[in-house]
């Protein structure tokens, strides 16, 4: 992977049409990654799971989102798991946590960080193959 040339902040607040305002960092830090598009999410409002549905164009575009979830590399093992849209557009994944309110907003800040790793040390995911979207990094 050559060095990103445009830096995106993904920790920047910003309306996106579809998606929770408490999700859009971690949106953003899936979307950064090459073949993850996120598609919509809730944030539980405090009484809820915190869910985003997401679709990837192969199966090894999973990795990075496995890995940051994982309790091995501090993750809150955050569960993933197949979701069949009803609206025509096929199947897509669901990542949801398991806790609600504060504690998972906190966790999905920490899923944040952990990809943003991932995004600035290639190593971490070049066995994987895994790529970022043109010209993104994280800064």
């Amino acid at each position: 992977m050559g060095k990103a040339k445009k830096a995106v902040d993904i920790n920047l607040p910003e309306p996106v049409k579809g998606i929770d305002p408490e999700c859009v960092a971690l949106c953003k830090a899936m979307n950064a990654f090459r073949g993850v598009t996120t598609r919509e999410s809730c944030c539980g409002h405090a009484k809820g799971f915190f869910r985003i549905w997401f679709k990837v164009q192969e199966v090894r575009d999973l990795f990075p989102i496995l890995r940051a979830c994982d309790r091995r590399y501090g993750g809150s093992e955050w569960g993933i798991s197949g979701a069949l849209g009803d609206t025509g557009n096929g199947v897509a994944f669901l990542l949801e946590s398991r806790t609600e309110g504060d504690r998972a907003y906190s966790e999905a800040q920490d899923i944040v960080t952990r990809l943003g790793y991932l995004l600035e040390n290639e190593n971490a995911c070049s066995m994987f193959e895994v790529k970022l979207k043109a010209g993104l990094k994280i800064i």
